[in-house]
């Protein structure tokens, strides 16, 4: 799981984990540890954008962004976004006409499946959690 992850801030409430930057819940509240502080970690392969705010579905997260940067390697588009809470992520994907026609600030939704997230601990050590 080395490489270009994008690490997201996850809070803890009754409910579970949710990401701190739009709320969505991302994971059990047993897991870590009491008082722990985690992160959740997406491969940018794992990440898609959408232009607007979208809702995602039962299996996703969405997270509310703003786009940063469109640009090209290889075959791939990379997009660059900023959350709400001023989170950088970085997703990697087919080139997708919608996105490509955005200016850079123009509103985005990043989503990723559940399944796609690994949570770690915030620390030098960054132990993953499961």
């Amino acid at each position: 799981f080395v490489g270009a992850n994008s690490f997201l801030a996850v809070t803890r409430d009754a409910d579970g984990l949710r990401l701190t930057s739009g709320g969505a819940l991302v994971g059990d509240r047993a897991l870590g540890d009491e008082g722990e502080v985690l992160v959740c970690a997406a491969r940018p392969e794992a990440l898609h954008v959408s232009p607007g705010h979208t809702s995602a579905t039962k299996d996703e997260v969405a997270i509310p962004a703003e786009l940063d940067s469109v640009s090209f390697i290889g075959r791939e588009m990379e997009v660059i976004a900023r959350t709400d809470v001023g989170e950088i992520v970085k997703s990697l994907a087919r080139p997708d006409p919608a996105v490509i026609a955005l200016d850079p600030g123009s509103a985005v939704t990043v989503r990723a499946s559940r399944s796609d997230l690994a949570f770690f601990e915030d620390s030098e050590t960054g132990r993953r959690v499961t």
